[in-house]
């Protein structure tokens, strides 16, 4: 409030100037709307009256601009914390590799870790994370490998050409992260099967040399010759029904059998061989007969060896058999020959006697 005699500021619930002593009347606002000059006094008070510069609101697409200029700045705090705060990240899926060996339905996969890689890659990081830094590289990688990684094949035998392979990992992140300040960082890989060879089927008995030794009806299976298939044929062995008392003219079965329950397996997974049959049968031919009867027996070789009965009698004869006679003659006069009963046990065989006379004085 102002005094309108001095026009000096004086309080607002002043009964008179204190600069001038005039009373202090009702006061009347100034016309137009504006405060009266200092000093312009019309014998009464007057307030002045102050109006506020009203704030400018900011527009929407300001507000709008400010947001998106804060949310950055804060992302990019965020983003430039966790970098800067983050243990270091080692990815254990690109030093694993899986490899198919063998043949198509028996092949095998490998696995293996790339460790001399990995350790180029991660040593001096691993060593700083940890804060060993007396170990060499090589042992404190493979020592972290060791403890917290491990990892398996869904299968790894009896693979076909196109069959599906997982390689599921299963690691120890915890103690990555506490006792070598890492974060082990995989995910589960897939591998197909390929570049397996094919399998080839052979007859085993193709390969097969059967002898028979003895003279019917006696013969028996005697030898197996394997041929060419030497390393095959280590896992097998063969049987021959019957084996024994055999003729021309009997059928043999030949059957193959295996020495263990994998021994097929083991050759179709070493060799790449499957058998095409496992039985075969055989006529026995070739073999030589005894004799039933003397007419069995050749005329030539019947008369040889009774020629050399003869000789040997009359050798024996010099010496008068020992009874001091002298032998005047020794003559042929009968051949008998025995047939041996239909089961005549070990030993019993088909007999040839040869009867002589001998002269003596």
């Amino acid at each position: 409030m102002y005094c309108v005699n001095c026009g000096k500021q004086i309080d607002g619930d002043s009964r008179f100037c204190a600069y001038c002593g005039s009373p202090v009347q009702d006061p009347e606002p100034p016309s137009g709307g504006q405060n009266a000059p200092e000093g312009a006094g019309n014998g009464r008070m007057w307030t002045e009256t102050r109006q506020k510069k009203p704030r400018k609101k900011l527009s929407r697409s300001q507000i709008a601009v400010i947001a998106v200029v804060s949310s950055v700045l804060i992302i990019a705090l965020a983003v430039t914390l966790y970098f800067v705060l983050r243990p270091p990240r080692i990815k254990l899926n690109d030093y694993v590799s899986v490899d198919f060996t063998g043949y198509d339905g028996y092949g095998k996969a490998v696995y293996s870790f790339d460790i001399t890689g990995f350790t180029s890659e991660y040593g001096d990081v691993l060593a700083k994370a940890s804060g060993d830094m007396s170990s060499p590289n090589l042992s404190l990688c493979s020592r972290m490998l060791s403890t917290t990684v491990s990892y398996s094949l869904s299968q790894d035998t009896g693979l076909s050409n196109g069959d599906s392979v997982t390689l599921t990992w299963d690691c120890d992140s915890d103690r990555a992260g506490i006792e070598y300040g890492v974060k082990l960082v995989f995910e589960d890989m897939s591998f197909t099967a390929e570049g397996l060879e094919p399998v080839r089927e052979i007859d085993p008995f193709q390969y097969l040399d059967v002898i028979y030794r003895g003279t019917m009806p006696f013969a028996s299976v005697d030898y197996i010759d394997v041929l060419d298939y030497g390393a095959v044929f280590e896992y097998v062995d063969f049987q021959s029904e019957p084996d024994s008392g055999l003729s021309n003219g009997d059928t043999v079965t030949l059957r193959l059998s295996f020495s263990d329950d994998t021994a097929a397996e083991t050759i179709a997974e070493t060799n790449g061989v499957t058998f095409s049959r496992m039985e075969a049968e055989y006529t026995v031919s070739g073999l030589d007969s005894y004799d039933f009867s003397i007419s069995d027996i050749p005329s030539d070789l019947l008369n040889s060896l009774i020629e050399t009965g003869r000789s040997a009698l009359t050798e024996q004869s010099e010496d008068g058999f020992n009874l001091n006679l002298a032998v005047t003659s020794v003559s042929h006069i009968e051949s008998v020959f025995l047939v041996a009963d239909d089961d005549p046990g070990w030993g019993a065989n088909n007999m040839l006697f040869l009867l002589y006379q001998v002269d003596v004085v």
